[in-house]
């Protein structure tokens, strides 16, 4: 008769509850995530929930707080001023984001199809550059050109449209179209760069597929490089849609009597 051997059953030492989640990558993941979260939390969202509190009251920063409810939004319906502000407001983020990523679309598939090579790579530099130049020193070097005896009404003169000459930025017509045009040379090196490296990572048998369907470069474009680049252009509007709030130093007024 014979007798087995009993082998102790070996247990595994039991986790606490704190060395369980901290074995879950999804808890390591949000805890390094977590000091950016408070950051955003304390200087984005705080005040944005402030603001909105503070929007249904009637205070000076200093005295007491009146509750007025809705009378604040009533007010800015009713004034002219302010509606033209917002106008204003939304009228240059068509130049600050639109354009440019519009713009930025049509040169990146250009300098991608055409312009692979070192002439791409100048193109793509000497579009980045207004990115690399502070906004400020941009807007006094743009106040000179748009000045009215700045470079851009000199050559309205030189072919004979001196008629057309004026202080752009100092003309109630021009002004914003002007800031809005320093906008997208500002901008459209970025978008242009950013879509580019988007395009690099195309898988090139859509096109060529497309090609043997006889598909022409339209409907390339259209088809395949902008559905494709939707996370690309997304981050340029996000990117862009808050400039015209920033674009004040783009206006900076040159340090001479120009205007």
């Amino acid at each position: 008769m014979t007798y087995l051997k009993r082998t102790p059953i070996r247990r595994r030492p039991t986790q606490n509850p704190l060395q369980k989640a901290l074995s879950n990558e999804k808890t390591i993941g949000w805890l390094f995530v977590l000091p950016a979260l408070l950051m955003y939390g304390l200087f984005v969202l705080f005040p944005l929930f402030q603001s909105v509190r503070y929007s249904f009251f009637r205070w000076d920063g200093i005295g007491e707080m009146r509750w007025i409810g809705l009378d604040n939004y009533a007010t800015i319906l009713d004034d002219p001023d302010l509606l033209g502000t917002i106008f204003n407001a939304f009228y240059l983020v068509i130049f600050f984001s639109i354009i440019p990523v519009t713009l930025g679309l049509i040169v990146a598939s250009v300098i991608y199809r055409i312009a692979p090579g070192r002439l791409g790579s100048v193109a793509r530099t000497v579009l980045f550059l207004p990115q690399v130049i502070p906004l400020v020193a941009a807007g006094i070097i743009w106040g000179w050109l748009l000045a009215l005896p700045g470079l851009i009404n000199q050559m309205l003169g030189w072919v004979g449209l001196s008629g057309v000459a004026r202080a752009w930025l100092g003309d109630f017509d021009w002004a914003l179209p002007a800031v809005g045009l320093i906008g997208v040379w500002v901008l459209l090196g970025f978008c242009t760069v950013l879509l580019w490296t988007g395009m690099t990572k195309l898988d090139s048998a859509l096109f060529e597929s497309a090609r043997i369907d006889g598909a022409n470069w339209w409907n390339e474009f259209r088809f395949i490089t902008v559905p494709l680049l939707r996370q690309e252009i997304g981050v340029c509007l996000t990117r862009f849609i808050s400039s015209p709030s920033r674009s004040s130093g783009s206006a900076w007024p040159p340090p001479c009597r120009c205007c």
